[in-house]
């Protein structure tokens, strides 16, 4: 009789001491369902990629940057010269607009230099007169 018990039991007492694999894992945050009703996003980072249809074709930014404004989706065709994303040009115009004012500031000392060899030019003039 005891034997019996002993042979009901032992397939139980091995199930409860197997444990279980997954028992001290944790499920990567990546793989977690998202409400995107409750979450705000306000910057999104990655890397793209842009396939031809039917041939290679060199296809690059001339400087990198934050995209803006998207134009194209997944699947639209582009042609020649149309543009795929805009970059957030900010940066670039208030580098261009400190260019311009440093040659602005640099023609200025230009002419005020000519200005000076003038006014020299003209008093070697008057003393050779006198």
């Amino acid at each position: 009789m005891n034997l019996k018990i002993y042979l009901a039991l032992m397939p139980l007492l091995i199930t409860a001491c197997g444990g279980n694999d997954d028992a001290g894992k944790t499920t990567p945050m990546s793989s977690l369902p998202v409400n995107s009703a409750l979450v705000s996003v306000s910057q999104v980072v990655g890397v793209g990629k842009i396939e031809p249809e039917n041939e290679i074709t060199s296809l690059a930014a001339s400087t990198g940057g934050v995209v803006k404004e998207i134009y194209k989706n997944d699947g639209d065709s582009v042609k020649k010269d149309e543009p795929v994303v805009r970059l957030d040009d900010e940066l670039e115009l208030i580098r261009a607009s400190q260019l311009r004012s440093q040659f602005n500031a640099q023609k200025s000392q230009l002419d005020i230099e000519k200005l000076n060899l003038q006014d020299a030019e003209a008093r070697l003039a008057n003393k050779g007169r006198l």
